[in-house]
């Protein structure tokens, strides 16, 4: 795999976390960050 290939499905991956996100905000749910990715965040 290419690395341009690997950033683009970064950046995919991340857009649609961010509009299931959405989603689940609209209909009522509360949406809490979890994970590495929360934690790590400085890094």
């Amino acid at each position: 795999m290419k690395e341009k290939d690997f950033f683009d499905q970064v950046l995919e991956g991340n857009q649609i976390k961010e509009v299931v996100k959405v989603l689940l905000e609209k209909s009522g749910y509360l949406v809490l960050p979890y994970g590495y990715e929360s934690t790590l965040s400085g890094l």
